[in-house]
């Protein structure tokens, strides 16, 4: 019998940004048309069908950037001064600020360490708590190539009554048993910017398949003209990058795998927050992480540091992960439940950028001889 025909694979220098030449006919094919200066150009709607197929939703808001499609989420998900919004204490401090800039009150619940994302059971003890009356959504990020518990955590905020806010701004091509990662919060956001796996330079959008939900996006953004949308250069060259996206992770994915492998024991002084990471860095339909960033746990914050500072003198791109939020202070947000978890990630958590991965010259023995060397000058070995 015939072996199947192979996945049609970008190449390596497609790996970031995805489908680079075509992205630059598609820039110079727009600028050739008309229709590049004007408010409403086909390729918008094109980007839009093409969200909704991606992502298994069925309605999609391109916007001007990831931090505005949380807030645009929050908003049209109802949230308002006084109410309490569930976030991690170590997360994109932007969510936090999001909630904040609508008068609502953060509600900081723990992370679950194999994941870095919000913990299922620390958002159960939240809903027990004298806190939980005033709980209108929960905002919930993947991170670090790791999808969050996100079936636990959506049937908790069924039982509760409460929105979930999927941020998927990091993990475009992920898929948790077989569906994307973005289509199983009520609302969900992307990011489009400078640095992530799927980029315009800057954008990103909302996903959601509740229609009230979307009639409320265009009653925000509709003023007649789209308030926050993005360029039509921006939505040609995202367009070739969602053609690709799915064999772009997983050849991104199957890198990590190489680099963890070649690294082999010789992180032992490192936790790496990677408990699925062999899991998912696979060629598989049902599960495949999306490494934004690689993350590990070194000893200590002097640690760390050190561990940065090294890697930026000898070019390797480690650097540090979100300052947990457990230190706000009373006066902004709810603390109901312990979070430690969240704090010791917000001192020990090193992170290696995807586009070491994505390089077109990656090469998973040299590259982990290069991070071992800078952990053993770390811990003065």
């Amino acid at each position: 019998m015939p072996r199947p025909p192979e996945p049609p694979f970008p190449t390596v220098d497609d790996l970031w940004p995805i489908a680079a030449g075509e992205i630059a006919q598609a820039i110079r094919h727009r600028s050739e048309l008309a229709d590049w200066a004007a408010y409403d150009s086909p390729v918008k709607d094109d980007l839009i069908r093409s969200l909704c197929e991606t992502f298994h939703v069925n309605h999609a808001r391109p916007v001007s950037s990831g931090s505005l499609a949380v807030e645009l989420a929050l908003r049209a998900s109802g949230v308002g001064p006084g109410d309490g919004v569930v976030v991690a204490a170590f997360d994109y401090p932007g969510n936090f600020r999001a909630v904040e800039l609508l008068g609502a009150r953060p509600v900081l619940a723990d992370i679950d360490p194999d994941r870095a994302s919000m913990s299922a059971r620390s958002l159960e003890k939240i809903a027990g708590s004298d806190v939980a009356k005033s709980v209108k959504a929960v905002v919930v990020s993947h991170l670090y190539g790791q999808p969050a518990d996100i079936d636990k955590i959506a049937r908790r905020c069924r039982q509760h009554g409460w929105t979930l806010i999927e941020d998927a701004c990091q993990v475009p091509g992920m898929r948790i048993g077989g569906q994307p990662a973005g289509c199983f919060g009520d609302v969900a956001t992307l990011s489009f910017g400078g640095s992530k796996p799927l980029t315009s330079g800057g954008g990103g959008a909302v996903l959601t398949d509740n229609d009230a939900i979307a009639a409320r996006l265009r009653s925000l953004a509709d003023r007649p003209s789209d308030a926050f949308g993005i360029s039509t250069f921006q939505a040609a060259v995202l367009l070739p990058q969602l053609k690709y996206l799915a064999d772009a992770t997983v050849a991104r994915e199957a890198r990590v795998a190489e680099l963890l492998k070649s690294l082999g024991g010789r992180l032992d002084r490192w936790q790496p927050v990677a408990g699925l990471v062999g899991g998912l860095a696979k060629s598989s339909n049902d599960d495949v992480g999306c490494h934004y960033k690689i993350a590990w746990l070194v000893a200590d914050e002097s640690t760390r540091d050190r561990v940065i500072r090294l890697g930026q003198s000898s070019g390797v791109p480690l650097g540090q992960a979100f300052r947990s939020m457990h230190r706000s202070s009373p006066r902004r947000c709810d603390r109901p439940v312990p979070l430690d978890h969240s704090r010791q990630f917000g001192d020990r958590c090193v992170l290696l950028d995807h586009r070491a991965i994505a390089s077109a010259d990656f090469d998973a023995d040299r590259l982990a001889d290069r991070i071992a060397g800078i952990a053993d000058e770390a811990d003065g070995l």
